[in-house]
C-alpha cells in the first residue's frame, strides 16, 4: 500500500530566522510575535464575522481557562462514518506494517491526500458546524484546517520519550486539535493526558519553559505545580475532545503492555497567523486546493483558499 502523499507541512528549516526564534521561544515571546504578525496582516474581518455566526449556533464551547472540551458519542455529526473509514484504513494496512512505519511512539502519516477529498467522511466532519462552531468561538475567527491524520499507538517497550513527555505544540500560540476515538480508550491504552490552560501557564512560568526545550518530565511538572497526573482523556468509541495543545501541556501514547492500541483521527485548526505559515496561508495551507469555485465562503476560509 502506498503510504506517501500526506499533506505537506513546512519544516522548521523553511521558516525565516525571526519567526523561528519566536517559534521556539517562551510562550510570552511567541504571543508577542503573533500579535504583531496579526496586526500587520489586517485581513481577518471576514473570519471574525463568520466566526460569530458559527459560535452562535454552538451548543457548548471551550472554556478559555481550560482549553478543553469533551463531546460524547453522538454529539457531533459524521462521527460514525469517519471512524469506519479510519478503522478500515488501519485494518487494510495491518498491525505489522503499522509497527514498521512507527514514528516515535506512534504510527501516523498513512492517511494520504487521495483519501481526503471534499466528499470524504474526514472532510465532511472537519467542515461540519458542530466542529467549526466551538473552534471558531475559541479562536475568535474562522480557522484554517491544517492537518488530518489517523494515529495508531501500541505499546513501545521503552521509557517515556518524545510526545510521551509533557510538552506544548509549536504550530501556533492558540490552536485547537480535535481527537476522535476510533475505539474505546482507557488508561491502559495511553490516553492523551492534559493539564488545563491555567495550570499549564503556571508550569511554563515556573519551569521557564521554551519551545526549544520542548519536553518536561513528570518530576519537573510535579515540582512546578504539585501534581503531574493531569486529566486523562479516556472515553468510549465515538467520543471526541477539543484541546488547545499550544496552551495545554499534554502527553500521550503511554500504552501499557498487553493493552489495546489507541486509535484516533486527529484534526488541527490554526489561525492564519500561525508559525506553520511562513508567509501567506493562502499559498501554503495544505487543503487550499480542495476548495472549488462554488464552495461556500466558510469552506473556502477553512480550507485556506481565501
Amino acid at each position: 500500500m502506498d503510504l506517501t502523499g500526506a499533506p505537506r507541512r513546512l519544516g522548521r528549516g523553511e521558516l525565516d530566522s525571526e519567526a523561528e526564534l519566536a517559534r521556539l521561544g517562551s510562550p510570552k515571546a511567541r504571543r508577542a510575535f503573533v500579535r504583531e504578525r496579526r496586526r500587520s496582516a489586517r485581513h481577518d474581518g471576514r473570519r471574525k464575522a463568520l466566526a460569530a455566526e458559527l459560535a452562535s449556533r454552538a451548543a457548548v464551547g471551550l472554556d478559555p481557562d481550560q482549553g478543553i472540551l469533551r463531546a460524547a458519542p453522538g454529539a457531533l455529526d459524521g462521527v460514525d462514518e469517519t471512524i469506519a473509514a479510519a478503522n478500515g484504513l488501519i485494518d487494510r494496512i495491518g498491525a505489522e506494517q503499522l509497527g514498521a512505519i512507527r514514528r516515535k511512539p506512534m504510527s501516523k502519516g498513512f492517511l494520504t491526500m487521495p483519501d481526503l477529498g471534499l466528499d470524504s467522511p474526514y472532510l465532511r466532519f472537519a467542515l461540519s458546524d458542530g466542529v467549526l462552531g466551538p473552534v471558531s468561538e475559541y479562536l475568535g475567527l474562522v480557522p484554517v484546517l491544517t492537518y488530518i491524520d489517523v494515529w495508531y499507538s501500541e505499546h513501545v517497550p521503552t521509557e517515556p520519550y518524545s510526545s510521551q513527555l509533557w510538552h506544548l505544540d509549536h504550530a501556533d500560540v492558540k490552536q485547537v486539535k480535535v481527537f476522535l476515538h476510533c475505539d474505546a480508550v482507557d488508561i491502559a491504552s495511553g490516553p492523551l493526558t492534559v493539564l488545563d490552560a491555567a495550570t499549564s501557564k503556571l508550569v511554563a512560568k515556573r519551569t521557564r519553559y521554551t519551545l526549544a526545550a520542548s519536553r518536561l518530565s513528570d518530576d519537573a511538572v510535579r515540582e512546578a505545580v504539585g501534581a503531574a497526573e493531569g486529566i486523562p482523556l479516556t472515553g468510549p468509541k465515538g467520543a471526541a475532545t477539543f484541546v488547545d495543545t499550544s496552551r495545554c501541556f499534554h502527553f500521550g501514547s503511554r500504552v501499557e503492555p498487553g493493552a489495546p492500541p489507541r486509535k484516533l483521527v486527529v484534526f488541527q485548526y490554526l489561525t492564519p497567523f500561525a508559525f506553520d505559515f511562513q508567509h501567506d496561508h493562502r499559498d501554503e495551507a495544505p487543503f487550499r486546493e480542495l476548495a472549488e469555485p462554488g464552495s461556500a465562503e466558510r469552506d473556502r476560509l477553512v480550507l485556506g483558499a481565501d
